[in-house]
């Protein structure tokens, strides 16, 4: 079942969705929470990792979430789908 989103909630979300959509255009393989969250806490010291993930969740069309590595290198990395998502809006 697909999330749906749920429009924006302030214009920090609109400012937190451009700069995590930056950070992941120019990491075309994606990165892992923890990677995304240390960037972003230079910006906010006070954003959580959950918060962030939260977000990305709510907007399956701009952000999708992968697995790569086998075993024990499994790794969840979140990479910026918006480009395909605009074909099926």
């Amino acid at each position: 079942m697909e999330k749906r989103s749920h429009g924006l909630k302030s214009e920090k979300e609109a400012l937190l969705i451009g700069i995590i959509s930056t950070f992941l255009h120019v990491h075309p393989f994606g990165a892992n929470i923890e990677y995304l969250w240390s960037y972003m806490q230079q910006l906010d010291s006070k954003i959580s990792a959950n918060e962030i993930e939260t977000l990305l969740m709510r907007l399956p069309r701009m952000f999708k979430q992968e697995f790569t590595g086998v075993g024990a290198t499994l790794e969840k990395r979140w990479k910026l789908c918006a480009f395909e998502g605009i074909k099926t809006a």
